[in-house]
């Protein structure tokens, strides 16, 4: 399953690598982009590391012609714009956090909006800024769980996941899925 994350920008003001790395050395949390690229524009994807983790993600620049095609609803919303980022999203939280940042940096640079496409929700810069956390807490505790020595507390913790999210699935059919409630049931 692969989630998307859609940045508006015109085109005309993507940034440069470096100007990227300096929106986003501003921001708390810090990214590391491993790739080789001119103008983010027209690569296929980002290398990068997050807290010592490495990732990748793809990515898709699209006219907006070429998004209203797919997505017609979002006409009223690209009246400013005239190009997008799609941000294609699989089972990692590092790589969920380093979109989030990178879309937050964009937003700095070129006054982006950000839309969670499989839920049409639209992302502030404090929304992406609050998800980083809870992507890096998910990051740890995978990690963590990727090195406990013993398959017995493994078990213990896989156990009482299951029970805690059996106790909240009928909460959950009823909330609409965010894109951070997405992710996570994703990895869970």
């Amino acid at each position: 399953m692969s989630m998307t994350q859609l940045a508006l920008v015109k085109r005309a003001d993507l940034p440069t690598k470096s100007d990227l790395i300096k929106a986003i050395g501003q921001l708390e949390h810090k990214i590391e982009i491993l790739d080789d690229f001119e103008k983010f524009d027209n690569i296929d994807g980002i290398s990068c590391k997050f807290n010592d983790t490495e990732t990748f993600f793809e990515l898709y620049f699209n006219s907006k012609e070429e998004i209203l095609d797919d997505f017609p609803h979002l006409e009223n919303k690209f009246k400013d714009y005239d190009y997008g980022v799609s941000f294609i999203l699989g089972a990692d939280f590092a790589a969920g956090a380093s979109i989030g940042i990178i879309c937050v940096a964009l937003i700095d640079l070129c006054n982006s909006t950000v839309f969670y496409m499989d839920d049409d929700m639209l992302y502030t810069r404090e929304m992406l800024l609050a998800d980083t956390p809870l992507f890096i807490q998910e990051l740890e505790k995978q990690k963590s769980m990727n090195s406990t020595p013993t398959k017995d507390i493994q078990d213990k913790k896989q156990t009482n996941n299951l029970q805690s999210d059996k106790q909240t699935d009928d909460k959950r059919q009823h909330e609409r899925l965010s894109f951070w409630t997405k992710l996570k049931r994703l990895w869970s």
